[in-house]
């Protein structure tokens, strides 16, 4: 019998979500409000070494590449996805686990790691386990920039269990204590920003205020209370000095 997550992980397309297909072009719209701020922000060189995780069909390596960055990499274990990108010219790693290719990476060699929408796909302890090894593959001072759904969110269930194959929820303080709990510094949890329009600009607003009073509801009734609460979260952290 073939073992499960080897099959799904291996066959992602096949069990992504039959709207993930028509909603590509809006997620590359929230990329460039979101992502690409975050990797501007690090006020990287353009020959940074540069290492997403689950890169998929390439939206966001498509979007680097477009800023002009040029060591640009990637790991992917659904195989189509790895062999179509290797096809467009980026480097993809070949291993079947991150343990495997954590142990193909030299130490200090990246100065970023990209991850969308890919921790929830893996089991914490093995979540762990790649976060405590990859603070060596980076420089001091290289991040890590992602995004994952917000279980605690508004509506951010229905986020995480549209897809079969998420395993870990997230809220911001799960994310917090994972990333410190691995020795990163200067954790920050953001809520995802609208694309910028004027109708978004609207339901920035109204959204804001939505957040406000389900927070103090939160503590009226003693809940644990969270500030972040869009259905995605997005998360940065800092490898501390060696």
């Amino acid at each position: 019998m073939p073992d499960a997550a080897t099959h799904i992980h291996e066959n992602y397309g096949q069990f992504r979500p039959q709207y993930a297909g028509q909603a590509d072009d809006l997620s590359a719209r929230y990329m460039r409000a979101n992502i690409l701020p975050c990797v501007a922000a690090a006020r990287l060189a353009k020959d940074a070494r540069i290492l997403e995780l689950g890169p998929g069909q390439g939206l966001m390596l498509n979007m680097l590449r477009q800023q002009g960055y040029t060591a640009l990499e990637g790991f992917d274990v659904c195989r189509d996805y790895a062999d179509a990108l290797q096809r467009q010219g980026y480097h993809m790693h070949d291993a079947s686990s991150l343990e495997q290719l954590l142990g193909t990476l030299a130490d200090g060699a990246y100065d970023m790691l990209i991850a969308v929408d890919v921790f929830e796909h893996i089991a914490r302890d093995q979540l762990v386990a790649f976060l405590l090894g990859f603070r060596r593959k980076l420089r001091q001072g290289g991040r890590i920039i992602g995004q994952v759904p917000n279980s605690s969110g508004l509506f951010g269930a229905n986020t995480f269990l549209a897809d079969p194959t998420h395993v870990t929820p997230f809220n911001e303080i799960s994310v917090q204590s994972l990333l410190r709990g691995c020795g990163y510094e200067q954790v920050l949890v953001h809520d995802v920003r609208f694309p910028p329009s004027w109708t978004n600009m609207v339901r920035s607003l109204v959204r804001q205020v939505i957040f406000k009073m389900c927070y103090g509801l939160m503590k009226v009734v003693g809940a644990t209370p969270v500030k972040h609460l869009s259905h995605l979260i997005l998360f940065e952290a800092v490898a501390p000095p060696a």
